[in-house]
């Protein structure tokens, strides 16, 4: 089964910035019990900007990261109202390369 990633800007208040970093290692638990991926990235030189991915499989009929619990559920809420998600969410998805040995 392929792999798909959903990829999103967010922007979060100073004020804010360590409750979403923890709300997102609390999701990042969650996911990675049920063999999910969050991962998140800060830019450096733009303060309250991050990069926020969630992979998993193809082909599972739902949206990588996508809250299956209530637990799940709560925490993705709480990320969302503390984080603008301005962009909205790219899902993007595995592309298949063939290696030099398989040419």
């Amino acid at each position: 089964m392929a792999r798909s990633l959903i990829a999103a800007r967010v922007t979060v208040s100073a004020a804010a910035e360590a409750e979403y970093q923890r709300l997102a290692a609390a999701l990042a638990g969650l996911l990675e019990a049920r063999g999910e991926h969050l991962w998140v990235f800060r830019a450096r030189s733009r303060p309250g900007q991050f990069l926020e991915f969630r992979e998993g499989r193809t082909g599972t009929g739902k949206l990588p990261g996508t809250p299956v619990t209530s637990a799940e559920r709560v925490l993705d809420s709480e990320l969302r109202q503390i984080g603008n998600y301005a962009d909205g969410e790219v899902l993007w998805e595995e592309v298949a390369i063939l290696k030099q040995t398989e040419r």
